[in-house]
């Protein structure tokens, strides 16, 4: 298992509070095989319930809170550039970051239209998962396999649409 395999795995255990031994991480050849070790590794939920959606509503509170924008104008596909005061908007969205106080906030590239909600709230999910986790602790299958994929795209650089049965080394190219 070459570098990027070992941050994915790393990843995947500071996200769930587990340990993956080594003989186990070399087994997990795809997605779907990690999110199905990972499940039977936590405390598990029957309900479905996003990670996703909880980011989201995290970030839309900080952006209501510190500008003048209704409900409306914020979905998944805005760009927060769009979202943001011309005069100062990096300024402003390190405002947004601390209204949100959250352990870590991303940065807003200086040049180009920047993310939209929903790339931030999936970096948000793969950089701290636990802080979207079910309170009662109890993750559903489904949030397993936000977080496992988060983390893949997140570490790797690889587009978010492979799908779960893809071989991480052979067919999407993680050492």
């Amino acid at each position: 298992m070459g570098l990027d395999g070992v941050e994915i795995v790393m990843g995947w255990e500071a996200a769930f509070g587990i340990e993956i031994p080594d003989s186990v991480a070399v087994s997990l050849r795809t997605a779907s095989d990690a999110i199905d070790y990972i499940y039977t590794q936590v405390s598990t939920a029957n309900q479905s319930s996003c990670v996703s959606r909880r980011a989201f509503v995290a970030v839309r509170q900080a952006l209501l809170s510190e500008l003048s924008l209704t409900r409306q104008a914020i979905h998944p596909s805005s760009r927060v550039r769009t979202l943001l005061p011309d005069a100062d908007p990096r300024d402003a969205w390190r405002r947004i970051g601390m209204r949100a106080n959250l352990p870590y906030w991303p940065s807003l590239p200086i040049l180009g239209p920047g993310p939209t909600i929903r790339e931030v709230t999936q970096e948000l999910v793969s950089r701290i998962p636990g802080r979207f986790a079910p309170i009662n602790g109890a993750w559903s299958c489904s949030e397993v396999r936000e977080v496992v994929r988060a983390i893949i795209v997140e570490e790797s650089g690889i587009p978010s649409t492979f799908p779960d049965g893809a071989l991480l080394h052979d067919e999407l190219g993680i050492n």
